[in-house]
């Protein structure tokens, strides 16, 4: 797919006009670009962007009202797929004003995901709590042992 993108300026073209609609939301190239880093796992994807879910799907409406191709199709998962990889490409090929490189862009990148959580879950790190020392009060109230 890259060689096609870099071989054909009039595919070029086409797939950036499909990115062109969402440069005027806030951060929606961003939640597709983790979207699809996600392997399409919306939970994720909205953790990964310190996001509720809900607003991850509001900005995924928000693309497809945009860009009139939803997201969440087949079609339309290909199609920004390529969209995103035609940008990356053009923009390694264009060269930086100031000498800037792939090494600058790459520095401004945002840090790479994290792996996907264990199934057995997160190990545990603290000692279990121990019961509070008889005889004296806890935040519940007095003790049940009184004096005589």
């Amino acid at each position: 797919m890259e060689l096609a993108i870099l071989e054909q300026p009039a595919i070029r073209g086409r797939l950036a006009a499909v990115l062109k609609p969402l440069d005027a939301g806030t951060d929606l190239r961003r939640t597709l670009e983790v979207l699809l880093a996600c392997n399409l796992d919306r939970e994720r994807a909205a953790r990964e962007l310190w996001i509720h879910r809900r607003t991850l799907h509001y900005r995924l409406d928000r693309i497809r009202d945009l860009s009139g191709v939803d997201p969440s199709s087949a079609r339309g998962i290909q199609l920004f797929r390529a969209a995103l990889t035609s940008a990356r490409l053009t923009s390694d090929r264009v060269p930086r004003p100031g000498g800037e490189g792939r090494r600058a862009q790459e520095a401004s990148l945002p840090p790479p995901l994290t792996p996907a959580p264990s199934p057995a879950g997160p190990s545990r790190t603290r000692p279990p709590s121990r019961p509070p020392a008889r005889g004296r009060p806890t935040a519940a109230g007095p003790s049940r042992r009184t004096r005589r």
